[in-house]
């Protein structure tokens, strides 16, 4: 089911969910068949249990669609609020984009199919949806530290680079929300532990911006 939605609202080859389920063994003598038991089993479930049609899901020359108009899929309504904040952004309506950017986030329950082993293709997509929401993370917490709540976003700026070392947007913000709470030793503090993470994995220093962040400091 969870090849189907992530694909939706396109259909999936028979072939592409036989290599889902069994990935590199050997399909049983009859795979197809038992996939077909499988789909026709999922329909009566989501019938069950939100759509009450089993035309929900459908085949068509050897693939199966889901008809994702018929069910709430999380990563459809993830993308639709981060795209209504990227829209309040250019309006500049900070107060309604925090908000769409809140909703994307408690939408989020981890990467996509983090449990199933598609393979190359959808670990791609894992890692790029991943980046898209540490991207949204970040400008949620730069909204909120430009409102005043730099000490909240300090403990969770740690945690996210506790996690992805390599952000330096992160690193900015971190610094940031620590200048605005008064805490101008431990902004040197982060500056030196990102310097000297970003020299012993990258083999590179800090960017522009963290430099210019540490000048402030010091200036301050």
């Amino acid at each position: 089911m969870g090849l189907l939605l992530v694909e939706a609202p396109h259909s999936v080859s028979l072939d592409a969910v036989m290599t889902a389920l069994w990935s590199e063994e050997k399909p049983p003598r009859n795979a197809r068949t038992a996939v077909h038991i499988h789909m026709a089993r999922l329909r009566r479930i989501l019938c069950d249990v939100q759509c009450g049609s089993e035309k929900i899901i459908t085949t068509k020359r050897s693939s199966y669609q889901i008809d994702s108009s018929e069910v709430k899929i999380d990563l459809r309504l993830y993308k639709e609020a981060c795209q209504s904040a990227q829209i309040a952004r250019s309006k500049g309506e900070t107060t309604l984009e925090e908000w769409h950017l809140t909703r994307a986030v408690e939408l989020w329950n981890g990467d996509l199919l983090e449990d199933v082993p598609l393979g190359t293709d959808y670990d791609d997509r894992r890692r790029l949806l991943r980046e898209w929401h540490l991207d949204v993370l970040e400008r949620l917490w730069e909204i909120r530290i430009e409102q005043g709540a730099s000490a909240q976003a300090v403990m969770l700026l740690r945690r996210l680079l506790a996690s992805y070392p390599l952000r330096e947007n992160a690193w900015c913000l971190l610094m940031t929300a620590l200048m605005r709470d008064g805490r101008s030793a431990e902004a040197v503090s982060a500056f030196n532990a990102a310097r000297e993470i970003f020299t012993e994995q990258l083999g590179i220093g800090p960017g522009m911006r963290l430099q210019s962040l540490f000048q402030e400091v010091l200036t301050a």
